[in-house]
């Protein structure tokens, strides 16, 4: 399966990490005002941000393919991170992303307890995503 990606220059990995990080402010306030079903999207909008952010980072590319799920194998072809940390990283975007249509798409509202699983994986992706940004 070939990935379907676009060249990005290295140093705009900051926008995508400065996305994630304002998802991830809304996810929490979202949440701490009962607003289920906006901390879940802006979760999940975290962790496809945050994704990006290393793949840009490292690869230089982001994904561009119809499904979301792709930036998880894009991840797992970073080199200069430790395979079990890799592993890390791709299985938190793999959560999230799983969540995606759940989250934006059903008929029924997110649970609070779906919505608080949903912020700890974007704080989990994010704080290590951070830690292998600097």
């Amino acid at each position: 399966m070939e990935l379907k990606t676009r060249h990005v220059e290295r140093q705009l990995y900051v926008n995508y990490l400065k996305r994630a990080q304002e998802c991830l402010q809304g996810a929490k306030l979202s949440l701490d005002e009962k607003k289920y079903d906006l901390s879940a999207i802006d979760a999940v909008h975290c962790g496809i941000s945050a994704a990006d952010a290393i793949c840009v980072y490292y690869l230089q590319c982001r994904n561009t393919g119809e499904k979301h799920a792709d930036v998880v194998e894009l991840i797992k072809t970073i080199k200069e991170i430790k395979h079990e940390e890799l592993r890390a990283i791709a299985g938190t975007a793999a959560k999230i992303i799983s969540m995606k249509n759940m989250a934006e798409y059903e008929e029924r509202s997110i649970k609070p307890k779906e919505a608080e699983a949903l912020y700890h994986h974007a704080l989990k992706i994010m704080e290590m995503v951070m830690e292998k940004l600097g």
